[in-house]
């Protein structure tokens, strides 16, 4: 009798076995496919049956897993720690059928989400990371940083493969008059790229395919003067990451003057050629070379035909002095005074007097005007002298001259006001140069700007020690 007992029971489980245990397996879903990664956002292929969807991210030895419940993440919002990271997907079921991993994954680099990398709007005003050189201002119903004069323009530090700002320009349809700019990288100026903006708006790249995980510089100047044209940054944009920190020189230097230091057709093939913005390059007129020989800061206030005191090539009551204490010449800038204390030079060159000359001798007049014109242009250039030195009472000023190959009277004229200056303006000196008239309309060409700079740098080397 026991033994059917264990007979039967032995059969009883044999079929209960059967019964639970052969069932039909559930199968495994799919694994995933058609990974895809759109800047920082992964997709697949949605798996049926799929109720979630986990994540195995590699990053080095380590694997990391998330779970999302849609066939598609943005990784950028799964906080992870910037590097380079593996994403494979694997299906996860309601049967206990999780399917594999999916055959590929994909590379995804998370960046430092504290990294700066674009610069506009007020942003670009925060000197941390952008460097302004010149006189420039905020436009805010542009939501513009606006360029006015030569030379002026911003520099930024980097690491990454390539920059990239949007630039806005006036009179750009106008050839003759539309804004060039230059472009720096590691101040290699010799190696400087000039180019035209012949459009409203320009998307423009500054440098690109860099690929050694270093830092760098990069500089962009506007090349050609404020009565010319200007030019307004929206942005400033790297596909890596800004560097904070930006570099101020030991040396400042502001320049004052007309045609001479804009660069005004130096690049011109003979002087008979016309002057145009596309032949006149600042950056290789003697302002900017003396600065760089002499690693200074530098800024230029000048305007092409504009005298101290009047001008036959100017607009009546136009002049250098009344115009120095406004942001720019004409335009929604000359009526917004400017802070001086935004730039403070150790020198300041001064470079004025040729325009004034000419209209003192305008053809057609008396003696007699000609003569009360010269006084009157006398006193106002000593009286701009003595406004600046108030601004700036520790700057070095030197009374720059003999450029443009100016005859003796005007020569005299500036030695007299030398010494008439130089009780009340103690740091003051003078220098004659000369131009070599090969430039637009006899002005200097580049070659000889670059001679007059050394002659400009000795001189500055001499006074201050330099």
């Amino acid at each position: 009798m026991f033994k059917k007992v264990l007979k039967l029971l032995a059969v009883t489980i044999l079929g209960v076995f059967f019964l639970f245990g052969c069932g039909k397996k559930t199968e495994k879903l799919p694994a995933p496919t058609n990974l895809k990664l759109v800047d920082t956002v992964l997709s697949w292929n949605s798996v049926d049956g799929a109720v979630k969807y986990r994540l195995n991210l590699k990053y080095g030895e380590e694997n990391m897993k998330r779970i999302v419940n849609e066939p598609s993440v943005d990784l950028n919002s799964l906080d992870l720690e910037p590097g380079t990271y593996l994403v494979s997907v694997q299906a996860i079921g309601s049967k206990d059928n999780d399917s594999d991993y999916s055959e590929t994954s994909i590379e995804y680099v998370q960046k430092n989400m504290n990294i700066v990398n674009k610069l506009s709007g007020t942003e670009m005003l925060d000197s941390l990371y952008v460097k302004w050189n010149g006189r420039t201002l905020y436009n805010e119903d542009k939501s513009l940083n606006m360029v006015y004069h030569s030379a002026s323009g911003f520099e930024v530090k980097f690491m990454g493969t390539k920059v990239t700002t949007r630039l806005y320009a006036t009179n750009y349809s106008d050839a003759a008059h539309r804004p060039y700019i230059v472009i720096v990288l590691d101040d290699d100026y010799d190696n400087m790229v000039r180019i035209g903006l012949n459009t409203r708006y320009t998307d423009l790249t500054l440098v690109e395919n860099i690929n050694d995980n270093l830092e760098h510089k990069i500089a962009l100047y506007k090349s050609t003067e404020s009565i010319d044209s200007h030019i307004g940054v929206e942005n400033i944009i790297t596909d890596g990451e800004f560097i904070s920190g930006i570099d101020i020189k030991d040396h400042k230097i502001e320049f004052i003057a007309a045609s001479s230091s804009t660069g005004y057709g130096n690049l011109a093939s003979k002087p008979s050629e016309a002057k145009t913005s596309a032949n006149s390059d600042c950056m290789q007129a003697f302002a900017a070379i003396t600065a760089r020989k002499l690693d200074a800061d530098f800024q230029i206030f000048s305007a092409s035909g504009w005298g101290v005191k009047a001008s036959l090539y100017a607009n009546p009551g136009e002049n250098i002095y009344n115009a120095y204490k406004y942001y720019d010449f004409r335009g929604e800038a000359k009526d917004i005074s400017y802070s001086f204390n935004k730039f403070t030079p150790n020198v300041i060159v001064v470079n004025l007097g040729t325009n004034d000359y000419s209209y003192a001798n305008q053809a057609g007049i008396s003696d007699a005007e000609k003569l009360q014109r010269l006084e009157e242009f006398k006193a106002q250039y000593m009286a701009f002298i003595e406004y600046i030195h108030a601004i700036y009472p520790s700057a070095h000023i030197v009374l720059f001259h003999g450029l443009m190959n100016e005859n003796k009277a005007i020569t005299s004229a500036t030695e007299e006001m030398y010494e008439i200056l130089l009780p009340k303006v103690k740091n003051l000196s003078i220098i004659k140069v000369s131009g070599d008239a090969q430039g637009s309309n006899s002005h200097p060409s580049v070659a000889s700007h670059k001679s007059v700079a050394n002659l400009l740098v000795a001189h500055i080397k001499k006074e201050l020690g330099w």
